[in-house]
């Protein structure tokens, strides 16, 4: 007798063992293009600027608003809000042209205050350095003895205090970080002259008056 056929095999799908992702879909909405983060913050500034034209405080839902854009900036970009303000501040036109959708002048303004931003923290960080470098060195000769050597360090020192007076935005960014300069408490005065009042005592101190 003839022997039967075996049955016929269902054929393997190219996808068999494919295993495909089931997590869910990502459905948390699309972070704002910073263009539209720079308008959005314009019309928030430029509404609350009508309510004062017309005397009056910004309501709270304004004021909301405009810290909403200013988080949504600063989420973007660190500190962004500080300088497109800044920028603002200097040119109110530009608010106007970023509310109505032409943001492009006003973001190469904004570059430009974070620019000079940068730069003066760098300079600031720069005078604390050689400050703070002096300052040992000095501190070092009065201990050995050297005073003569001590006292050409400190009135070397003397110079970058009193070169603060002619520069008043680097005196401004080491306001905050007086600590760094070693002064723990100002007198109200100009920085300038409050360390060089420091380097007085210190000398004082040196010569064990």
């Amino acid at each position: 007798q003839p022997q039967a056929e075996p049955p016929l095999q269902p054929k393997r799908s190219i996808f068999a063992g494919l295993k495909l992702n089931a997590a869910p879909l990502d459905r948390r909405p699309a972070m704002p293009s910073f263009d539209k983060a720079v308008q959005d913050y314009a019309k928030a500034l430029q509404q609350e600027q009508a309510m004062r034209a017309q005397g009056y405080e910004p309501l709270i839902e304004q004021q909301q608003a405009a810290q909403r854009a200013r988080d949504a900036l600063d989420a973007l970009r660190p500190q962004a809000s500080r300088d497109l303000s800044a920028a603002f501040g200097k040119d109110r036109g530009i608010i106007h042209e970023a509310a109505a959708g032409h943001s492009g002048n006003a973001i190469r303004q904004m570059q430009v205050e974070r620019d000079m931003r940068v730069a003066g923290q760098q300079r600031a960080d720069r005078f604390i350095a050689d400050w703070q470098s002096s300052d040992s060195q000095r501190q070092a000769l009065s201990r050995s003895g050297d005073h003569s050597a001590s006292g050409k360090v400190r009135e070397a020192m003397a110079g970058m205090a009193k070169g603060l007076e002619r520069d008043p935005q680097l005196e401004s960014l080491l306001r905050n970080r007086t600590k760094e300069l070693g002064l723990s408490s100002q007198s109200g005065q100009s920085l300038s002259q409050d360390l060089q009042r420091h380097l007085g005592r210190s000398l004082g101190r040196g010569l064990g008056l």
